[in-house]
Parts: structure tokens; C-alpha cells; sequence
């Protein structure tokens, strides 16, 4: 009899569903998390250094909460029923991990923030939800389908951002920076930066930055315009050009092409270590002291 009990009690789920969750285990204080969900909201922020807990409200679609793992690592799963028309409530969770663990978090639909956390490397995808961030690992991806991204500070050595119809806005960003969409904007600013590539369909690239002296800086969009930012004192080696676009710049001389309606600039100050090269189809280049 105590047998039967046992198993019954091993298979009955964490949490079923239009229930309230609060779950806890024990975790190495840098181990990964690795979260799945698909829609509703989740929030993650620092809390016990040597266990996790998750809490919230599940809605009536949830079918159960699976968790896995061990002190190395653990996996926590939301499974939602396959026909989940006209179900009620919407899932809220929050998520307080150690302040140096490793995050990896996926939704499809749902709204994904992460407060002040400082591990190793942090992860976060979704579909058409938003993602907000002020974590500064030493390692950031971020990306989206159709939601913004909004960072305000980064990873300390390396961000990946990308977006396909979704805005992408961060501030505070430190050492390299990749940052890519299809007809989203990226904007960046107040950004310590040793090396950046920005990338755009017909989007706007805005960008405003301190660069280091060997720094490297590329940015290039097809319809839509760039705007860059940089210190006077800079010593830079500045390459911009357009198809049909207007070129704007603080520094250099702009020049028509003879057989087109391009324009381009070729600017070298001082040893022009820092090297910037900007580029467009149709749209403008400006380039302007801080």
C-alpha cells in the first residue's frame, strides 16, 4: 500500500491547470536554468544564492509544470494542453534564480524581463512577445520574431541582439556588439563599445557612443537611415557611403560620384585607429560630434 502511494504521489504534476505555483530546489549559485514557456509573462530577478523559486499564477491552458535537474542544472517546462481556445487567466511567473547563475529563457508569445543578474551568460528568445532586460552578464543574446527588445545595460563583454519586425533599444552597453533586424529600429546609447555591427533592412540605426581608440565600428541598412554619434576627440578613420542617399558629417568632405547619384566620405584624423565604416542604399548617413 505505501508503494501504490508512492507512485501516485510521483505522478501527480507540480501544478495543473488555473492553479497558483510555488516551487523550490537547491542550485549551484552559477548553474543554468534553462526556462520554457509559451505565453503569458515571466519575470526574473535575484534571490537566494542557493536555491531558485518559482511563483505565480498559471492559466487554465497549462496542463502542468515539469521540472528536471539537479544542483548542476535545471529545466523547468510549462506544457500547455494541444486545443487551448477559450481557455481563461493568462500565466504569471516569477522566477528568482542565484545573482551569478547562467539563464537560458524561450516563450513564443509571452513577455520575458530580466532584472539584475550577473552570471556568466544569459539567453533569451521569443516569438512575438517583448523582452526587457538589465542584466549584465558577461555574455547577452537576445532576440524576437515581432516583439521590442529593450536593454538597459548588457553583457559586459559581448551582446548579440536581434529582431526581425520588432524595435531593439539598449542603453549602457560595454565591449561588442552585434545588433540585427529586417524592418525593426535599433537605437544605442550611452554605450562604452570596442567593436559593433549593425545591420537593417529598412529600419533606422541610431547610434551614440564612446568608442575606444582601436575600436571598429560598422553599420549598413538598406531603406532606412544612419545616425551616428561619436567623441570629438576621437581619433578616427571614417569610410561612408550611399547609392542614393544624403551623407551628413561633422568631419571630412563629402564627395558626389561622377556616374551616380551616390555620395561618399573618406576621413582619416590623427592616427585614425578607431575605424567606422557606415553604409546605405537609399536612405541618409549622418555623422555628428557628441
Amino acid at each position: 500500500m505505501r508503494s501504490l502511494l508512492l507512485l501516485l504521489l510521483l505522478a501527480t504534476p507540480l501544478a495543473q491547470a488555473g492553479e497558483s505555483i510555488n516551487e523550490s530546489r537547491p542550485i549551484n549559485s552559477t548553474a543554468l536554468i534553462h526556462f520554457e514557456g509559451v505565453e503569458g509573462e515571466i519575470i526574473v530577478k535575484a534571490g537566494n544564492n542557493n536555491r531558485w523559486q518559482l511563483s505565480g499564477d498559471l492559466a487554465s491552458s497549462v496542463r502542468e509544470v515539469d521540472i528536471s535537474g539537479d544542483k548542476s542544472g535545471w529545466q523547468i517546462e510549462v506544457d500547455y494542453y494541444n486545443n487551448k481556445r477559450n481557455w481563461g487567466g493568462k500565466t504569471k511567473l516569477v522566477l528568482e534564480v542565484p545573482s551569478q547563475a547562467e539563464l537560458k529563457l524561450e516563450m513564443v508569445s509571452g513577455d520575458i524581463t530580466v532584472h539584475e543578474l550577473h552570471g556568466e551568460q544569459i539567453q533569451i528568445e521569443t516569438v512575438s512577445g517583448d523582452i526587457e532586460s538589465e542584466a549584465t552578464p558577461n555574455y547577452l543574446e537576445a532576440e524576437s520574431v515581432s516583439g521590442d527588445i529593450r536593454l538597459d545595460a548588457g553583457g559586459r563583454m559581448q551582446n548579440q541582439i536581434a529582431s526581425v519586425s520588432g524595435d531593439i533599444r539598449a542603453r549602457r552597453l560595454k565591449g561588442e556588439l552585434e545588433a540585427n533586424t529586417v524592418s525593426g529600429k535599433i537605437a544605442i546609447d550611452e554605450a562604452q563599445l570596442r567593436r559593433a555591427q549593425l545591420e537593417s533592412v529598412s529600419g533606422d540605426l541610431t547610434m551614440n557612443v564612446d568608442l575606444a581608440a582601436k575600436s571598429r565600428v560598422s553599420a549598413s541598412t538598406n531603406s532606412g537611415d544612419i545616425l551616428l554619434g561619436i567623441p570629438d576627440e576621437l581619433p578616427i578613420r571614417l569610410e561612408v557611403e550611399t547609392f542614393s542617399g544624403n551623407i551628413t558629417s561633422a568631419w571630412g568632405r563629402v564627395h558626389r560620384n561622377e556616374y551616380g547619384p551616390g555620395e561618399s566620405l573618406n576621413f582619416r584624423h590623427n592616427e585614425g585607429t578607431a575605424r567606422i565604416e557606415l553604409s546605405g542604399f537609399s536612405g541618409d548617413v549622418t555623422v555628428r560630434k557628441r
